[in-house]
């Protein structure tokens, strides 16, 4: 009995507080900061679009959740809203009726205009007073309040008005029961009822004595019930029980009751000229709901409007303060903060820092401003009171249950334990002169093991309560200066402390004794470590797992099978990386609810990605929770303590936002566009368009589109594409704009879909289609105006055409003949200008025989003679050609036909091509038939046609030759085949040409280059054919077919007029000193050069310009290069070319050799960098004495270096340098070397390098090109600009300095060494001259 007085004592002296702790809401604001046009906000509407209208004193608003179109007043603009201050806003038929000071206007929304609302009643009256409300009733009859005017009723279908103003003409409110009864509120006359037709109909008694007189400011039915006030006091009428009930007030903070809307299952929000308030229809209590402090610091504004949006978001009108939004708390987080006291306001931050449930299920918060109880029955908060409390509050961040104790964790009061029940306490603190007490007057964490052992943890270290001493002894393994922030004991009675800077330390204690201390730190670069060395907080969930809650890295888990720490997600990126994880629990179903400082987050452990965040928005007390500030209640009930308070949330009661929000695109920009030549190109909103037309210039544009849902539109998702562009769908789940740039002309269509803030899709797709015009130059009447033009051009060039082939169908005819003349002769031209380069090189090659012999100087007379005899029976031959060709071309060519034996000719013929097969390691095969093959032929000419086939296989055949005699009826067939190269596709005809050359072709063999062309000839005198194919197994096949029989000996007048185009059979490349390369490709005329060059030079030589090339990267002591013009591979033009234009070895003359005497050969050749063009035949006296003359010039050219580089007078390079690369390269080393003359470290080293140049590479050039060393050259160069400075009479001490030198006995030195004289003497001896 004794102990029952003394709880009940402790309870009445608790200080109670019997209000209901107010629920946190979760409120937006839309004021003129963020876009609204004014900020008192008087009406709002939804429509059936979804869009937000709102009405305020300066203009209408439309809201999209992310933009805020406004609508004015404007005089200029015929459309335009006729009156800014709007009143009261309706929907008809997708129509928006706008109730202003001076009428009705209506907004279209395919137009995107007004127009103002004049239909007139029977008697001509139209509406032009203010309009208080405007109702649309469930048949359709449009109802208008006015003050001044009375009441009006508009019937669409008939388009009739009629007017009801005898002794009412002040209607202040209009609304309709689910019953269709339209209840009227007139100043005049109080409440009237009307049916659905207009008719007045009497009032119930019961109503009537509550509604009569003034003092009513509005109508409203919600259930079937009236709603209607009288000051503060909010009556309901329930008209199927026939009675009115009252629910008021004597607070005088209510005010007079302004609007009402339907706010929960059981409550309504009441708007008052004094704040909003929620009713709460059980208890008939009116609780206060703060909204936050606006313009003016108005913390409770003036209530004009409410409107529920189909998401069950409230829309609150207030004056001064904009539009509060309170978002519908779909997410059901109960939030409440700690109440303000005697001494504390609500201003003050109350932080929750711990939780614990009694066995009365009442929940005890430890929090910075003392003790205090929940009930979560009644909402209602109480404070401990400590017995002999002292005067300030504890501030608590721990609380630990202990049979009938609490032990209570404190900022710098260290440790409370008290006595739940009498409220008699005992403070455990740190104390310098006592021994074994608590480390630190900071407790962070309380926690009891299973054997009842209460552990302690401090910001300086880790000690155990020693209940049979009432002492505490530390734990040393911790660390003496370590915060230990939460302690744990899992199921395996593992005892676990997290530290805020030390990682956590496990203490196990085995069967046999004693404790096993392991720590566990983060270690980089080890990703089984543990993510952070700052632990906040410690859990076990139901699978016996133990989880981490971090300082900055979010939550990570141990596995006790393999000792490795793992993150939440393998990735590593969650939503939680980065931010506190505060503390961590575990519904009944399994999923983990984290606190952090930036939301709660709640995790499935099925599905580890699917990782959802709350905010403030879903009515969280803030985003910023505290550590280990977390409860699970017995009834499944989630505690989550923070900076303002603590949420409590059911995990049954988080659902998600089901609205399906529908999905618009509202607006296209274009850059550098205004408004206005947007909406004058667009014309009407863009949202109720099908399709658009955008001129050429307008490709480039940005769509804005918007899913209309409002509970959290920062949050609403979208996917889009245009197709025709995007391939695929685009995710975007934080812009709601697509951008394109310069699309071409043509059709797309532009597709997007949206979800809600929750992910709730709409997958109907919204669609535009876009057609960007083509520009005028591409458009429809252009085209046709071009085939026009095109047309009209066509006939008139045609009609021009025919007078002109008129006027010269004569004269072209005339000049037919002269045409077909000029250009046979100028095929007989090229023909023999091609054909004097082939008897050139056998005269060369007779002439220089010739010449040894009559000198008498070799005595190898056979060898010589032989080549003589060899190269006149080759010009022999090419002469016996020609006149073949006269006689063709003068149709006097005669067969002498006479029967052969085909056989034995071909098979002669292969005798004589044995031994000439066999010297080039050739297989020559003869396929002839067993028996005779006679015919009439001309033997000489069939010889002469495989003689010149053989020769060619010769030429060309890499391994063997094939020669076959075939008979068939009526002809013989003979084909000489070979395995060299195939005919390239499209050439078999083109080889028959005179002096034709295949293209690219490698293997180019010397010859007379008319063999084949001569062939065909002779086949077609012989009235046969001579043709030509690619072999399957590779090579080529020339096949020769003539007439068996032939009676008459016939006179062949065939002229050999085909096309001649002159192109060279084979043509030929090719390539240098005191070493003298030669470069030819006729290995009989370069070993004739050779030898005799060979007593004079040390000659090495290439066959052709390639070769040369690559052998002058091996020889840099080349002096003079001979070369012949026509070569394969490389020809000697090009050769030059390389020469003259590489650095390395630009400054080597050129001689160049060739047959072409003509202006232009000789031109080429000198413009590609050649000194002499010797014609051939040529004396080798001749080649010696222009080599001789090149040599010669090159050495006065290097005396004159000497003594001129470097000074005014030095002459022009290009009289001595030939070669443009030598003489800029001269320049630049000059030009360098004149930059840096002062610089007496400017060395060789130095001038390589800003030449780009090896040393090596720079030496061999200046060496060559100078006949110095460089070295040698600077100081020459030096030397040669000091005379010229000392010559203007500067002193010899600032001269020395300017060229370079430092030390003046070196400069005199060197000077009169070049000069034989001082450099005093120097300057007295020119001072004498003058």
């Amino acid at each position: 009995m004794k102990r029952l007085c003394l709880i009940l004592c402790l309870f009445i002296g608790m200080s109670v507080y019997p209000a209901i702790a107010s629920e946190i809401l979760s409120v937006r604001r839309l004021n003129v900061g963020n876009g609204l046009s004014y900020n008192t906000a008087t009406c709002c509407l939804q429509d059936s679009y979804g869009f937000i209208w709102i009405g305020t004193e300066n203009g209408l608003n439309r809201y999209d959740g992310y933009n805020n179109r406004i609508y004015r007043s404007n005089s200029n603009h015929k459309y335009s809203l006729g009156n800014s201050h709007i009143k009261t806003l309706a929907e008809l038929n997708q129509e928006l009726w706008i109730g202003t000071e001076n009428g009705i206007y209506i907004y279209r929304h395919t137009s995107d205009d007004f127009s103002h609302f004049d239909v007139p009643t029977q008697f001509g009256v139209i509406i032009s007073s203010e309009i208080r409300k405007i109702v649309k009733t469930r048949n359709g009859l449009m109802w208008i309040a006015t003050i001044g005017q009375g009441l009006f009723i508009y019937n669409p279908q008939t388009g009739t008005m009629k007017q009801d103003c005898v002794r009412n003409s002040f209607i202040n409110d209009i609304c309709e029961d689910e019953d269709g009864r339209i209840y009227v509120l007139s100043r005049q006359k109080g409440l009237m009822i009307y049916d659905e037709e207009g008719n007045r109909k009497p009032a119930d008694p019961s109503l009537t004595e509550f509604t009569e007189g003034s003092g009513i400011n509005f109508l409203q039915c919600i259930g079937g019930n009236l709603w209607f006030n009288q000051g503060n006091k909010l009556f309901c009428y329930q008209k199927l029980l026939g009675n009115t009930e009252v629910y008021g007030t004597s607070e005088k903070r209510l005010g007079t009751i302004l609007c009402l809307v339907k706010y929960r299952e059981k409550s309504l929000l009441v708007g008052t000229d004094k704040g909003i308030f929620a009713l709460q229809l059980p208890q008939s209590t009116f609780e206060e709901i703060n909204l936050p402090t606006g313009f003016l610091n108005i913390k409770q504004p003036h209530i004009n409007d409410l409107m529920c949006d189909n998401e069950g978001n409230i829309w609150i009108m207030t004056n001064y303060n904009g539009v509060e939004i309170i978002n519908n708390q779909l997410k059901r987080f109960e939030a409440y903060s700690i109440p303000a006291t005697n001494t504390h306001t609500e201003a003050d931050r109350k932080e929750v820092r711990a939780f614990y449930e009694d066995p009365q299920k009442n929940i005890w918060l430890g929090t910075s401003e003392g003790l205090w109880i929940f009930d979560p029955a009644t909402k209602k908060f109480s404070e401990y009171p400590f017995e002999n409390m002292p005067k300030h509050r504890l501030d608590i961040c721990s609380l630990l249950p202990n049979k009938e104790e609490l032990w209570i964790g404190t900022y710098k009061e260290g440790i409370y334990r008290l006595n739940i029940h009498t409220g008699k306490w005992k403070n455990y603190r740190y104390s310098q002169q006592m021994p074994h007490t608590i480390p630190s007057n900071d407790v962070l964490s309380l926690y009891q093991g299973h054997n009842g052992t209460i552990y302690v943890g401090t910001s300086i270290g880790l000690c155990r309560y020693r209940a049979e001493t009432d002492n505490f002894l530390p734990i040393i393994q911790v660390g003496a200066m370590t915060a230990v922030t939460d302690i744990l004991e899992d199921s395996q009675q593992h005892l676990w402390i997290a530290t805020s800077n030390s990682g956590v330390f496990r203490m196990t204690t085995p069967k046999t004794g004693g404790t096993i201390w392991k720590h566990y730190k983060k270690v980089n670069q080890d990703s089984t470590s543990i993510i952070s060395n700052s632990i906040t907080n410690l859990f076990e969930d139901k699978n016996n797992q133990i989880w981490f809650g971090t300082n900055e890295s979010g939550i990570c888990h141990f596995s006790e099978a393999n000792g490795h720490f793992s993150d939440l997600l393998p990735d590593n990126s969650t939503p939680l990386n980065g931010n506190m994880a505060c503390a961590i629990r575990q519904d009944r179903y399994g999923d983990l609810w984290i606190s952090s400082n930036n939301g709660i987050y709640r995790v499935s452990p099925n599905n580890q990605k699917r990782i959802r965040q709350f905010t403030i928005n879903d009515g969280l007390q803030s985003n910023q929770f505290l550590p280990k500030a977390s409860l699970l209640s017995s009834d499944h009930k989630l505690y989550f303590g923070g900076i303002n308070g603590f949420n409590i949330l059911t995990p049954e009661d988080i659902k998600n936002n089901p609205h399906i929000p529908p999905v618009y695109i509202m607006e296209i920009d274009f850059p550098h566009i205004n408004s206005q030549e947007r909406n004058d190109n667009i014309g009407k909103a863009l949202y109720t368009q099908k399709e658009i037309r955008l001129p050429y210039e307008y490709n480039t544009f940005s769509l804005r589109f918007a899913a209309l849902s409002y509970e959290d539109p920062s949050n609403n998702q979208y996917s889009y594409r245009l197709k025709g562009v995007d391939k695929k769908w685009i995710t975007n789940n934080s812009n709601h704009l697509a951008s394109y740039t310069h699309l071409p002309p043509g059709e797309y269509e532009f597709q997007v879909k949206g979800a809600n803030n929750d992910g709730v899709w709409n997958e109907q797709t919204t669609s535009l289609r876009i057609v960007i015009t083509p520009p005028y130059w591409l458009s429809t009447p252009a085209y046709i105006a071009y085939v026009l033009l095109f047309l009209l051009i066509i006939g008139y060039v045609t009609y021009r055409w025919r007078l002109h082939i008129k006027r010269k169908y004569n004269q072209m005819m005339e000049e037919f003949r002269t045409t077909q003349e000029k250009e046979i002769y100028k095929q007989k031209i090229n023909f023999f200008i091609n054909l004097v380069h082939e008897i050139r090189t056998p005269l060369s090659l007779i002439c220089l025989p010739l010449e040894k012999l009559r000198d008498e100087k070799t005595e190898d007379h056979g060898r010589h003679l032989s080549l003589i005899e060899k190269n006149v029976n080759y010009l022999l031959e090419i002469t016996n050609q020609l006149l073949d060709f006269q006689k063709i071309e003068n149709k006097q060519m005669k067969l002498n036909l006479k029967r052969h034996n085909v056989k034995t000719i071909i098979n002669d013929l292969a005798e004589q091509f044995k031994d000439a097969a066999s010297l080039k390691n050739l297989k020559l095969i003869v396929n002839l038939p067993a028996h005779d093959v006679e015919g009439m032929i001309d033997s000489d000419i069939v010889r002469k046609i495989i003689v010149n086939l053989m020769s060619n296989a010769l030429k060309y055949a890499t391994s063997t030759i094939e020669l076959t005699l075939e008979e068939t009826p009526g002809q013989i067939t003979i084909h000489v085949d070979n395995d060299g190269p195939e005919i390239p596709e499209g050439q078999e005809e083109k080889i028959f040409q005179i002096f034709y050359q295949l293209p690219d072709h490698k293997k180019q063999m010397p010859g007379t280059g008319i063999g084949l062309a001569f062939s065909k000839s002779l086949a077609k005198t012989h009235q046969g054919t001579l043709s030509a194919q690619n072999l399957p197994t590779g090579g080529c096949s020339f096949t020769l077919s003539l007439p068996l029989e032939k009676s008459t000996t016939e006179t062949v007048e065939q002229a050999f007029m085909e096309k001649e185009e002159s192109v060279a059979d084979m043509n030929l490349p090719e390539e240098k000193r005191q070493t003298v390369l030669i470069v030819e490709d006729n290995i009989e005329l370069q070993n004739e050069i050779r030898e005799a060059l060979g007593q004079w030079y040390k000659v090495y030589t290439a066959n052709n310009g390639k070769e040369a090339l690559e052998k002058l990267e091996m020889n840099d002591t080349t002096d003079v290069i001979v070369s012949d013009v026509m070569m394969p591979e490389m020809d000697g033009i090009e050769m030059c070319r390389h020469i003259k234009t590489n650095l390395a070895y630009s400054h080597i003359p050129v001689i160049l050799l060739t047959a072409k005497t003509n202006l232009e050969s000789k031109t080429e050749g000198m413009e590609n960098g050649a000194e002499v063009y010797m014609e051939k035949p040529f004396s080798i006296r001749q080649l010696h004495s222009q080599i001789e003359n090149l040599l010669k010039l090159r050495m006065a050219f290097h005396d004159l270096m000497l003594q001129s580089a470097g000074t005014a007078h030095q002459p022009p390079l290009s009289e001595y340098i030939l070669s443009e690369c030598d003489i800029n390269f001269m320049k630049e080393v000059d030009a360098t070397l004149t930059k840096n003359l002062d610089e007496e470290s400017f060395s060789v080293d130095h001038l390589a390098d800003a030449m780009n140049m090896s040393r090596t590479n720079f030496y061999r050039k200046v060496k060559t090109l100078t006949g110095m060393a460089p070295n040698v050259y600077i100081k020459n160069f030096r030397l040669n600009q000091a005379a010229e400075l000392l010559a203007q009479n500067m002193r010899i001490n600032e001269v020395m300095l300017r060229v370079g030198f430092i030390a003046p006995s070196y400069f005199a030195k060197c000077f009169k060494a070049k000069f034989g004289k001082l450099p005093k003497e120097y300057q007295n001896t020119l001072g004498k001259q003058e």
